[in-house]
């Protein structure tokens, strides 16, 4: 799900450089260019291409730590070209609008990915779901509607308890506005803290 990531992350401008796809007018992943103009071109592309993104995922592991695993041995079995296989399945096969601003398209991914296994633990015909399938079984993408539900009746709720009369009432259409039944003293954002207990998921911290 690297991949998916870097590539949400590039077309919505998070990166500093392009790592699948071309700046505007080049030919070549941005971040290959940029590491070609400061060194000779003697070395096998797709090589370097590998390290430079097994680098960025190293980076990405700073700040990210719970959807960019941390590096170990196993990366160095990873193998990319800039030109076909995977890295080029994620930058072609769909058009950047459908990556631009849709949170959603990763959780879409991520639950493809496993429909063949989720498939085979729910198969009508085995009879009931063994316990080591549950997970397999039971693991649905949330879809945007949903998390904004969940985001504005529990922390939106939150701050309109610390702060009755702020505006963030009218922007939360999913928010339930019963009676207040709980006060809390007024807060600062950034005194808030939000728990994500479903790994490798952002649209929760998305929408937050």
């Amino acid at each position: 799900m690297e991949l998916a990531g870097i590539r949400y992350m590039e077309v919505n401008g998070c990166l500093p450089q392009r790592v699948l796809s071309p700046a505007a007018g080049n030919e070549l992943p941005q971040i290959l260019e940029s590491w070609l103009s400061t060194h000779a071109d003697t070395l096998d592309r797709d090589e370097i291409y590998t390290r430079l993104f097994r680098r960025e995922c190293a980076r990405l592991h700073q700040l990210v730590p719970d959807f960019f695993p941390k590096p170990d041995c196993t990366d160095l079995l990873l193998s990319l070209s800039y030109r076909h296989g995977a890295a080029a399945l994620f930058r072609d096969s769909l058009p950047e609008d459908a990556w631009k601003d849709q949170i959603e398209i990763i959780g879409w991914l991520y639950q493809y990915y496993h429909l063949q296994e989720k498939n085979a633990a729910i198969d009508v015909y085995r009879g009931a779901v063994k316990m080591r399938d549950v997970p397999a079984a039971t693991q649905f993408f949330t879809t945007d509607w949903v998390v904004k539900y969940m985001v504005q009746n529990t922390l939106g709720r939150v701050w309109l308890e610390g702060h009755p009369d702020s505006r963030l009432r009218t922007k939360m259409p999913y928010f339930l506005d019963t009676p207040q039944k709980a006060t809390r003293s007024p807060m600062n954002p950034e005194d808030l803290h939000l728990l994500e207990n479903k790994t490798q998921n952002w649209i929760q911290i998305k929408f937050a």
